[in-house]
């Protein structure tokens, strides 16, 4: 199958092997890359400044440049004519869109739309119904945005779950032993002191500030524990963006953690590849996931319990889907509640270990290998109908 995955003008990197990106082009990469061993064509494609392309294990890479003229009586086709371009030209089977919804006009004899957020987000009930209008089937990174999306449509018919994976293999900590102790010496973290990491972008829906809150009061009650941020405000940054938009945000954040930085707690590490991840995982003792927002899987959440570290969550969204028993739940935007349970962990290590351990033992059962065979019998039930699927809600 020819496979066409659009990820709007979100930034596709042209190395995925060393360079960063969002969870949604992770996905779509790690998808397209098992679908190129498989035998299928996959193309990967985003809209933004500088046309360039690329080959990737077997993915082809591709960015496009939007088309400044294709406004039409309050209608925006730049980012989108390209993609209808491209696909009367080649000729896809599927398109299949994440994080980008609007289908219409693609040539493709099978539309499929990757649902990676809530469906539902700020009363998005009417724009799903157009969207469906326009798609086969949706698919949804956790059952709580299954459930979200038979809401907004009123039924469960072409609503298929599939979870997000993790590849087990690259991110095991044994494998980084030695980077573990070469990063902690960077950083000046001791082999006893607790580290925690934040790994993503640094909006306002991340929760980023409350976490910078309650790990500054910890930081004050145990002098030993640090603090690793792994990403920064431009990672959700769309590729027309010349500007930061979240820059101030960033800006409170570094402020609330001043003193603590000052006391050498806390370590910026800026966007970080994704060839490096597992190790900085590994070098840490635990992952923070504070959204505030309805988080609707957590890949870094799968990430940090694949290495065999446990998590401390938002209660929100899929996240108690990817975090059950490998580590703390806590209410959205509770501090308090934040600081304690990483007080907590802080201070218990065998806890910690035994709440990593039961975390990777649940992520080995989740590959890209089973979610590409998932995704392509959803494919095939589009392209041939009514063929059934597993997985259906």
């Amino acid at each position: 199958m020819k496979v066409l995955h659009l990820v709007g003008q979100l930034l596709l990197p042209k190395d995925p092997e060393h360079e960063q990106a969002s969870g949604a082009v992770r996905v779509a990469l790690e998808l397209a890359r098992q679908q190129a061993r498989a035998g299928h064509e996959p193309w990967v494609v985003s809209v933004g400044p500088g046309a360039w392309r690329r080959e990737w294990q077997g993915v082809r890479l591709v960015q496009l440049k939007p088309l400044p003229w294709a406004r039409w009586q309050g209608l925006d086709f730049r980012a989108h004519l390209p993609y209808v371009l491209l696909s009367l030209r080649e000729g896809f089977d599927v398109a299949h869109g994440h994080l980008y919804s609007y289908l219409r006009f693609l040539r493709a004899r099978a539309r499929v739309v990757h649902v990676h957020h809530d469906p539902l987000h700020e009363g998005a009930g009417a724009d799903l119904a157009a969207v469906a209008r326009h798609c086969d089937a949706f698919v949804a990174v956790s059952q709580f945005v299954a459930r979200r999306l038979e809401q907004g449509l009123g039924s469960a018919e072409r609503v298929y779950r599939v979870y997000n994976a993790v590849d087990t293999e690259r991110f095991d900590p044994a494998r980084y032993a030695r980077e573990r102790l070469e990063l902690r010496g960077r950083w000046g973290v001791k082999a006893g002191d607790p580290a925690w990491l934040y790994a993503g972008a640094v909006v306002p829906e991340k929760g980023v500030l409350h976490l910078a809150r309650a790990f500054a009061r910890l930081a004050e009650r145990i002098p030993q524990a640090h603090l690793v941020i792994a990403g920064g405000s431009a990672l959700w940054r769309q590729s027309f963006e010349r500007e930061d938009p979240q820059a101030a945000y960033e800006l409170e954040v570094r402020r609330a953690l001043a003193a603590a930085e000052a006391r050498g707690q806390v370590h910026w590490l800026g966007v970080v590849g994704g060839g490096e991840m597992p190790a900085v995982y590994a070098a840490c003792d635990g992952l923070v996931v504070p959204s505030v927002w309805l988080e609707p899987f957590g890949l870094v959440a799968a990430e940090a319990l694949a290495c065999e570290r446990p998590v401390v969550a938002s209660n929100v969204g899929g996240l108690p889907e990817v975090v059950q028993g490998g580590g703390k739940l806590v209410p959205p935007g509770d501090e308090a509640a934040l600081e304690s349970a990483l007080r907590d962990l802080s201070q218990n290590p065998a806890l910690r270990q035994q709440l990593g351990s039961h975390g990777r033992r649940a992520m080995q059962a989740l590959t890209w290998e089973q979610v590409a065979a998932e995704v392509e019998a959803i494919y095939r039930a589009c392209l041939n109908p009514p063929a059934a699927v597993g997985s259906r809600t």
